[in-house]
């Protein structure tokens, strides 16, 4: 299960909770996602887990996106 908190500039902030079940096949794979309130939210994310966190950045006008992600264990 992933643990997210969305948020781009001038946008509202969404958080939810999500399930990867595994490709069925080679053309899909079954997705779960429940949208949280900010405390839902940071009552989940005070339980101990993984923590990674991810940032999307834009770097050409050809509108390609760069992937950072950081995992610390907690």
């Amino acid at each position: 299960m992933r643990l997210r908190k969305v948020s781009a500039e001038h946008e509202a902030i969404i958080f939810k909770l999500g399930k990867k079940y595994g490709k069925g096949n080679s053309f899909s794979e079954q997705v779960v996602s429940v949208y949280l309130t900010e405390v839902e939210f940071n009552v989940m994310a005070a339980m101990p887990g993984t923590v990674a966190k991810k940032s999307l950045t834009r770097q050409s006008t050809a509108g390609l996106l760069c992937h950072r992600q950081r995992v610390n264990s907690t």
